[in-house]
């Protein structure tokens, strides 16, 4: 699952690159890093109330493991991280959250 903490930082990355404020545009800079999909985004702007906050996910490998304890495979798991970015927030490290079921269809506020 470190692989997904690393994607996650680098969407994070990315994000706070392309200086953007409006809702939409974290969405659409975080919908271009590779393996990414933003689930909901909430908020108006990151200058606006408590800013904006962005659900997404990545998928990690975690080893499968048989009755005896052996190696039996690789499992594709769904990984999501809340991306926060509003006035007074420094950069801090994607939080790992429960991935919803249902993604939001657009921002909300």
């Amino acid at each position: 699952m470190e692989y997904a903490r690393g994607q996650a930082e680098v969407a994070d990355d990315a994000i706070r690159q392309a200086h953007v404020r409006l809702a939409d545009d974290y969405r659409r800079a975080a919908g271009q890093v590779d393996g990414v999909e933003v689930l909901s985004v909430e908020g108006e702007a990151s200058d606006a109330g408590p800013g904006v906050t962005l659900v997404i996910r990545l998928h990690g490998v975690a080893a499968q493991v048989n009755s005896r304890g052996e190696m039996a495979g690789k499992l594709d798991l769904p990984v999501c991280f809340r991306l926060t970015y509003g006035p007074g927030t420094s950069p801090a490290p994607p939080g790992e959250v429960a991935c919803p079921t249902i993604a939001s269809p657009g921002p909300t506020g």
